[in-house]
């Protein structure tokens, strides 16, 4: 009993304003550490997650430059193939190229993508699709941009909606038939005579679709009578 009184006694006397005050400011001291921890690795991660983000952008974008290349590079060598040689099916190709991409111009400014006063309308809509690479997803995504509740369409891009293999076409992620996206030289909602595609249209042997498509996708873009 004399002990613990004696152990008592020590602690009371050790428990002065001074030591109170200086066990309080280290609690405190610790409870700020801790929070500054906390906020510290909740900013890193949230840098983390940035440049993660910021990276995933870029390579998004490099990827659709990649492509656009590829396709500006296919384009080219069909028209040097065409100056060349003459060749009729290297010709129905390219027009068969700028059909689809014409389409995707007109769909792009239906949708809202682009005013329509500048080039790369085609583009536009392709990479408003996103970088999914399943037809489905992606012909869902184009469906429900031609939907949306803030635009209203025209006749013949509501009819070419109804088009499954039209839609496919326009939709695919890599197409079978590299395209140049955007047409720098013409307002991309412009009306356009139907009789240049004709031909090619009711040659052209698409991969990916029936020939249907392609009728739908001229009827989309050719003028009406």
């Amino acid at each position: 009993m004399e002990h613990q009184k004696v152990n008592y006694e020590r602690e009371v006397l050790d428990v002065t304003p001074e030591t109170q005050y200086m066990k309080e400011q280290e609690l405190e001291r610790k409870r700020w550490k801790k929070t500054l921890e906390a906020g510290w690795d909740a900013m890193w991660a949230e840098e983390r997650e940035k440049e993660k983000k910021k990276w995933a952008e870029l390579e998004e974008e490099m990827d659709n430059l990649r492509q656009h290349l590829l396709e500006v590079e296919e384009n080219a060598l069909d028209m040097a193939d065409w100056v060349v040689s003459g060749d009729t099916p290297t010709l129905d190709r390219i027009t068969i190229r700028q059909l689809i991409d014409k389409a995707q111009g007109n769909l792009a400014v239906q949708a809202g993508l682009t005013d329509g006063n500048r080039g790369g309308a085609s583009r536009a809509w392709k990479d408003a699709l996103g970088p999914s690479l399943e037809l489905p997803e992606r012909l869902e995504k184009a469906r429900s941009l031609l939907r949306s509740p803030n635009i209203q369409l025209d006749s013949r891009t509501t009819k070419f909606l109804s088009s499954t293999e039209g839609m496919k076409l326009v939709a695919e992620a890599h197409s079978s038939i590299f395209r140049s996206r955007g047409d720098e030289t013409a307002p991309v909602a412009a009306d356009v005579s139907h009789a240049p595609f004709a031909d090619p249209v009711s040659k052209y042997n698409f991969s990916t679709a029936t020939p249907d498509g392609s009728q739908a996708m001229a009827g989309l873009i050719h003028s009406a009578e």
